[in-house]
């Protein structure tokens, strides 16, 4: 993915986020310009952004952008 393209998942019945932006609104989310994350009442929203150019030469493996997500609250 080019730097600065982004995706949003909605993952329902998840409840946290280990890294990303806490974000107030789904607007919010979708307005930010960085890794973000929204919970709404029956789901988590997540945005993940591509930071960093892609290194040459391209490997399937390669992880761009990543987050890492649970079921649970955080001290759960």
């Amino acid at each position: 993915m080019n730097q600065g393209t982004w995706v949003v998942f909605e993952l329902p019945g998840f409840a946290n986020a280990a890294s990303g932006k806490e974000q107030a609104s789904l607007d919010a989310l979708r307005s930010a310009n960085e890794t973000s994350r929204f919970q709404s009442s029956d789901a988590l929203w997540v945005k993940l952004v591509v930071a960093d150019p892609p290194v040459m030469p391209i490997r399937p493996l390669g992880i761009q952008a990543s987050v890492t997500v649970s079921r649970e609250e955080l001290g759960g």
